[in-house]
């Protein structure tokens, strides 16, 4: 079982979209962030459940998807370092992932950034 953790970065991303299903359903932005932290533990003990991600930066080639759980339009992006499954960023799947991780500072918690 590798130890599953959200970078500083994904933690921010999963409070601001509770923050945002919380307008209109409270309990909706409850059940997203136990879904997130279900979906991490899932992704501790299956690592290599999601599927590899295809990005032209080279930084990015190590990058996986999984969807949380219950909230299949947010993907968790993650990489396994060392034993470990870090999330580096929970987006929405409609975004332009290759211009959102074009950015300089989107994996600066990462230890590969």
């Amino acid at each position: 079982m590798a130890r599953a953790f959200l970078s500083p970065r994904a933690d921010a991303d999963v409070a601001r979209i509770a923050v945002r299903i919380a307008r209109d359903n409270p309990a909706g932005a409850v059940r997203f962030v136990e879904a997130t932290f279900s979906s991490l533990a899932l992704l501790g003990t299956q690592p290599e459940i999601g599927r590899p991600r295809i990005f032209k930066n080279p930084r990015l080639e190590a990058l996986r998807s999984w969807r949380v759980e219950g909230f299949g339009n947010y993907l968790m992006f993650y990489r396994l370092a060392g034993g470990e499954v870090e999330v580096a960023r929970v987006l929405h799947g409609a975004m332009n992932f290759e211009v959102i991780f074009g950015e300089p500072d989107e994996l600066e918690d990462s230890p590969d950034a």
